[in-house]
């Protein structure tokens, strides 16, 4: 039943009604107290009163189907053997009022009484707060319930109802008397006038919640084939939870526009009762979210959904396969997170026992204008119960492509997600046609799913193509994942709302000091790169950021941060999360180098997990994860592995919107080729002083023997071989080119580790990064490695413009040139000192760079200098 006034959002529920909550609480107490053996005998009795009404109601229901049902031949049919002339409609209407429904009439049919107790039984669910001292006992509840069941009832009311007729006046009189002989007399209408505890039930049905109780409405429909042949439907996509603000925000918007404190809210919410008089329509607002939360949730009405995030399409779909005929099929159109959901196992085994076909869809083509457009959803077919067997298309934009994927020959290459011209994917391929069966739920559920997960209980992934289930076994089989590591710790570091109230950190957008003043947000950092962008002066949005030049900061180099601690130092760093374990560091992980993540994916986006080292002192706000590891060597090894497309490749295929530590936990951490991943990634990342100990720490004499796995006069051919124990600026790798070439050879090496092909690293990048290939496609560097034009949404300011703005040079002008440099005049305010003038210059000719390519030509470097990867340990 439900529980009314639970957590901080019904706080004010029971501060109003705290008297009636006690009452509520004590009788769920009682109510639902283990039964006695005379109440189970009083329950048998009234089963069996409920199954003699139904059984006459099918019939009943099957006459008036008959008498009311005008034959009419169509489509070829042949005409009844014994025509009668049409009937009515009102004379259609008015059986099924009186007869079915009772209206006006005071011997009530067994519809009405079965309606009557089934509403009496679901209002207990959304008992309105302010009636709470009309709750029944349960010996009250089961006399009651008798009454309405049983028959045999003396006639409560004798004012205005004498002049109603007994029986219904379509009925036939014999079939009426039968009735009232087989089952008892009940007046359901003079019952509710003289009980108002029935009348309140039906005040409820009627008017508040109109409950639908399919198997009374549809009861010739299931006895006669056990449910429906087909079901179709769009349920509602809503996640059931209270929230004042929904109600009370048109009267008072502060309660939307604002995060209001809780003497405030209270002010403002007794003010508006005041002057709207809605405290009822307040209450019953709760009530009626409490209600349904605690419906769905209950075992005994949706087993499947136990556990589950409560949303109401997610109880259609338990509702229309318990609808469904031994032979009939349920479409349904309803989001993904059914497939997702960490604790919906039992809801994905009672799917994929029933699910026949499974269309992924994302929004991005507006097919639901009020949805945003990177809402998933999904086509679903199910049928009746079966050893899982279906099949699953992902990336779907429009339904044609549906179409296209069965019609397809099977040749050539499957499409991406994107065609080369930056749009949606509408091209269909036979191999985009995925089958779910035991042994791939068995691969999912090992890759996806914590260690233990049944099979028929694994989460779906996104995968685009058949021939990506080779890529994910190789992640299945991985040795090590993160969640393997003994001593490691994840955290959040602060939470940017409560850290601010709370006086640990303030907004203040300005260059720190020291490590220790700079709080981290999403866009400082991206793949490998912990200097990605800095704050403008003032930053407001997400895109107030600007791209840092690597080759020309200082090498004490610190950007801006968009807050600072706000209380002292030893508070600071008192209050900041510790490790579990001791060592001469001491416990606050910003003692520590981390590996830091994006919270927030986006699966669509040019990459997705965008995984960084971040250097001892800095602290991040809850937009951003990070990892502290006692062992600096599987820390470096983990970003080295993390920073590479397959990884992120699998990341993708679970379409999660939220990289939080139980995603972060299966994935796979590469202990081969351990020099080689270990050197790119502290190039990469080994930008400033303050990674000096890392590099030292981590630096081994085997990385002087590595080199660039491709020859290209923008690398420079002795750079691994100057290397030494001791940081210098030169260590890092700082052109765009360079940098490039150094994720490349990341990405070949882990995917050699995991034992994939190139053609699947190939596949991967081609099918599932759609948005880095388009920008690849358009991105030009110059003979010094820089950036001298991109089409990239992420580098706004990054190279000349495509065309000419206040008479400087463009792109279009300037991109076929063979030989000379062009001089780019700029305002830059990216480093401390305030804005200034810089001129770029960029060195012609240019050209673009071809991933696909350059994997094959890397991939057969290692090859021929490691041999096959398998050899490699």
């Amino acid at each position: 039943m439900s529980v009314y006034g639970e957590g901080n959002e019904g706080k004010p529920i029971r501060e109003m009604a705290s008297q009636e909550l006690a009452t509520i609480k004590q009788w769920r107490s009682e109510f639902c107290a283990p039964l006695s053996p005379s109440e189970i005998d009083a329950l048998a009795h009234l089963s069996d009163a409920v199954d003699e009404l139904w059984l006459e109601h099918v019939a009943q229901q099957r006459r008036i189907r008959e008498r009311t049902t005008d034959p009419m031949p169509i489509w070829g049919q042949p005409a009844a053997a014994e025509p009668r002339p049409p009937t009515t409609t009102e004379w259609k209407d008015r059986v099924l009022f009186q007869e079915l429904y009772s209206r006006n009439v005071r011997s009530s049919s067994p519809y009405r009484r079965l309606k009557l107790a089934m509403d009496y039984w679901c209002a207990l669910w959304f008992w309105p707060i302010e009636k709470a001292d009309l709750l029944p006992s349960r010996a009250e509840f089961l006399l009651e319930l008798s009454l309405v069941l049983r028959g045999d009832v003396l006639e409560v009311s004798s004012g205005g109802q004498e002049q109603m007729p007994l029986f219904s006046e379509t009925q036939p009189k014999e079939e009426a008397a039968h009735l009232v002989d087989e089952l008892g007399f009940v007046n359901v209408d003079g019952l509710c006038e003289g009980y108002p505890r029935l009348a309140l039930v039906q005040e409820l049905a009627a008017e508040r919640y109109r409950f639908l109780h399919w198997e009374l409405e549809f009861a010739d429909q299931f006895a006669a084939r056990g449910g429906f042949d087909l079901t179709l439907g769009n349920p509602p996509w809503i996640r059931v939870q209270w929230s004042e603000a929904g109600v009370l925000g048109d009267a008072d918007p502060s309660f939307v526009l604002r995060k209001l404190s809780a003497p405030e809210a209270a002010t403002r919410r007794e003010q508006t009762f005041a002057r709207r008089g809605n405290r009822a329509a307040y209450l019953q607002a709760h009530e009626e979210a409490s209600g349904i939360q605690a419906f769905l949730s209950a075992k005994q009405n949706y087993p499947e959904l136990a556990g589950a995030k409560p949303n109401l399409y997610k109880g259609f779909m338990s509702l229309a396969w318990s609808h469904m005929a031994d032979t009939g099929v349920t479409g349904l159109l309803h989001p993904e997170g059914a497939y997702d959901d960490p604790k919906g196992g039992a809801l994905r085994a009672a799917s994929y026992e029933r699910l026949r076909w499974h269309y992924q869809f994302a929004n991005e083509r507006l097919l639901f204008e009020p949805v945003d457009h990177h809402q998933k959803f999904s086509i679903n077919v199910y049928g009746p119960p079966r050893a899982p067997q279906s099949s699953t298309i992902a990336n779907l934009f429009l339904p044609l492509s549906i179409d296209a994927c069965h019609e397809h020959d099977g040749r050539g290459p499957v499409p991406g997600i994107k065609d080369d011209e930056g749009a949606w994917e509408l091209r269909g391929h036979r191999d985009r046609i995925i089958p779910v069966e035991p042994e791939t739920l068995a691969l999912f559920s090992r890759l996806y799913d914590e260690p233990g997960t049944p099979p028929e209980q694994a989460r779906l992934p996104a995968l685009h193509s058949r021939q990506l289930l080779g890529a994910v076994r190789r992640f299945a089989d991985a040795k090590t994942r993160l969640g393997d590591v003994q001593d490691y710790r994840a955290t959040f570091h602060w939470n940017e709302t409560y850290a601010q109230k709370d006086g640990t950190i303030k907004p203040s957008t300005q260059f720190p000091r020291t490590p220790a003043d700079l709080v981290l947000c999403g866009p400082h950092f991206f793949v490998g790169n912990p200097l990605y962008k800095t704050p403008r002066r003032v930053c407001t949005q997400n895109s107030h950021y600007d791209a840092i030049d690597l080759t020309e900061i200082p090498d004490d180099y610190l950007p801006r941060t968009k807050y600072v601690p706000a209380c002292s130092e030893k508070e600071y760093l008192a209050r900041t999360p510790t490790v579990p374990w001791q060592d001469e560091r001491g416990g606050a992980v910003s003692r520590y180098y981390r590996l830091v993540t994006n919270r927030g994916l986006s699966p669509p986006g040019e990459r997705t997990l965008q995984p960084m080292i971040a250097c001892p002192g800095v602290a991040h706000i809850d937009g951003v994860y990070s990892y502290t590891f006692r062992d600096t060597g599987i820390l470096v090894q983990s970003a080295a592995t993390w920073i590479s497309i397959p990884v992120d490749f699998m990341v993708k295929t679970t379409a999660s919107a939220d990289c939080r530590p139980n995603l972060a936990r299966r994935l796979a951490i590469i202990a081969d080729f351990e020099h080689e991943l270990r050197v790119r990634a502290l190039m990469l990342n080994c930008l400033t002083t303050y990674y000096a100990n890392l590099w030292t720490e981590c630096f081994d004499r085997a990385f002087c023997q590595d080199a660039w796995a491709k020859q290209d006069p923008r690398l420079d051919p002795r750079h691994h071989a100057r290397l030494n124990a001791s940081w210098s600026r030169n260590a890092a790798v700082r052109t765009d080119y360079a940098r490039r070439q150094l994720l490349v050879e990341v990405d070949v090496l882990v995917a050699m580790a995991l034992g994939m092909t190139l053609d699947e690293l190939v596949t991967i990048y081609r099918v599932q990064f759609p948005v880095m290939r388009f920008y690849e496609s358009d991105t030009w560097y110059d003979r010094q490695g820089r950036i001298a034009f991109t089409n990239s949404k992420g580098l706004p300011g990054v190279g000349l413009p495509r065309t000419s703005r206040n008479a400087g040079p463009c792109w279009e002008g300037v991109k076929g040139m063979q030989r000379g440099t062009v001089e780019q005049v700029v305002e830059d305010d990216t480093l401390p000192g305030g804005p200034r003038q810089k001129t770029i210059v960029y060195h012609a000719p240019f050209d673009r760079c071809d991933r696909e390519r350059d994997y094959e030509v890397v991939w057969a470097e290692m090859q021929r200098r490691y041999g096959m990867a398998s050899a490699k340990k």
